[in-house]
């Protein structure tokens, strides 16, 4: 999909095909008797709260579809409501997708030994779908000036649950990161610090900066030595791994390093997240489809077109 520049207006006019396409998404769900109730407690929500709404009408669809299965009278509605959701789903994703330079900025700024900016993209992308299903364009403001908000929460909440082999709190991070800032700027500087003068500086205690400088310490058994090799590499192991599962995994990246040049920015999140590359561990289509929005059927689908054009491409 090609990315177009963004100004006010084209954000604003984006948004306001989005949320015709909503609309309309729920003026047909709405016909069906079953779905009213639910769909009525999502009504007319602030645009804050639109993430329920669009859960609320994948999970209609989904099962609208079920239905249309065994009820043939049902067909019409259900594929409309389809074409509806994934035109929604792809103005969604574009809006999104035109801020993508500010995930790519909050995963570099927020990377660290923790995790790499890789994977913190993943999550910046997250967290612009979860921009793009709540961006009002009566507020008179820029998608971008909202979408760094929501890519620097996901960013975070990924640090706080998945990157530490200890969980501390949202805050303590931003403080640890905060006094490593300050200290990694004296070194580049060629100067020497006091750590007390610091945690003044920050507004923290000595023993405070002390204890979040030593948690920054403990090692995952993802890090590699001086000379590349993994922690995990080195201790013993009862499990020899097979040939024919190396060479698999090397097919697939050596796919993977070609992503990028095929494949839009979704199609890769899905194949990755689907497969577990970069190390991530595997996801359904329905657990993908929570984030980001999409239906599990929209997700298998995408996936089998970027797997067919990779296929053609590498066969």
């Amino acid at each position: 999909m090609t990315k177009r520049k963004m100004n006010l207006q084209l954000e604003q006019d984006l948004a306001n095909r989005i949320i015709a396409l909503e609309d309309e998404l729920e003026g047909k769900l709405m016909t069906i008797e079953d779905f009213q109730s639910q769909l009525l407690e999502v009504k007319d929500q602030p645009r804050k709260h639109n993430a329920s709404r669009i859960m609320v009408f994948a999970d209609c669809v989904d099962l609208l579809k079920e239905r249309a299965q065994t009820d043939p009278s049902l067909k019409p509605i259900s594929r409309r409501a389809s074409r509806l959701q994934g035109k929604a789903d792809d103005l969604r994703w574009e809006l999104a997708m035109s801020a993508e330079h500010i995930a790519k900025i909050e995963s570099n700024k927020m990377s660290g030994r923790s995790m790499h900016s890789e994977d913190l993209l993943q999550e910046g992308y997250i967290g612009l779908l979860e921009a793009a299903k709540r961006f009002d364009p009566t507020k008179d403001i820029r998608f971008t000036t909202y979408a760094r908000w929501w890519v620097r929460a996901q960013i975070t909440r990924c640090i706080e649950n998945t990157g530490r082999l200890i969980r501390i709190p949202g805050g303590a991070i931003e403080q640890t990161r905060n006094l490593q800032t300050v200290i990694e700027q004296y070194i580049n500087d060629g100067k020497e610090f006091n750590l007390k003068e610091i945690a003044n500086g920050l507004g923290m205690s000595v023993k405070r900066a002390n204890m979040l400088l030593k948690q920054q310490s403990a090692i995952s058994l993802d890090a590699t030595d001086p000379e590349g090799n993994a922690l995990m590499d080195t201790l013993p192991s009862d499990m020899n791994v097979a040939e024919d599962e190396l060479e698999h995994q090397e097919a697939l990246e050596i796919i993977h390093n070609k992503f990028s040049d095929y494949l839009d920015s979704r199609e890769q999140y899905i194949l990755i997240h689907h497969f577990g590359l970069d190390g991530n561990p595997k996801q359904t289509m329905r657990e993908i489809g929570e984030h980001i929005s999409l239906s599990k059927e929209r997700v298998r689908q995408i996936e089998y077109k970027a797997i067919e054009r990779l296929r053609h491409l590498f066969h």
